[in-house]
């Protein structure tokens, strides 16, 4: 629809990524990891609880290197971050 339009407007609320850029990507997650393979849209699963799937809006950075909030405080959490040695 995008081609055929004769102009874009952008709205004037922006979704915003967990990091504060302007969210421009819509990702799957299945207990805070993204899926990237099976259905693109997952409606009514009652396999699976409703807290463990879900959808979050990414910037194109964090949608690439698949990136979640969960999985940005797990990193922020592990203890092998950096290692740090005493001089």
């Amino acid at each position: 629809m995008i081609e055929l339009a004769d102009r874009l407007e952008t709205l004037q609320v922006e979704a915003m990524c967990w990091c504060g850029a302007r969210a421009t990507h819509n990702a799957r997650t299945v207990g805070g990891e993204m899926v990237v393979e099976g259905e693109q849209v997952v409606v009514g699963d009652v396999a699976k609880s409703a807290a463990e799937v879900g959808y979050e809006v990414l910037c194109r950075r964090h949608h690439r290197r698949r990136m979640t909030s969960a999985a940005a405080r797990a990193a922020v959490l592990s203890p092998d971050v950096l290692p740090v040695t005493a001089t």
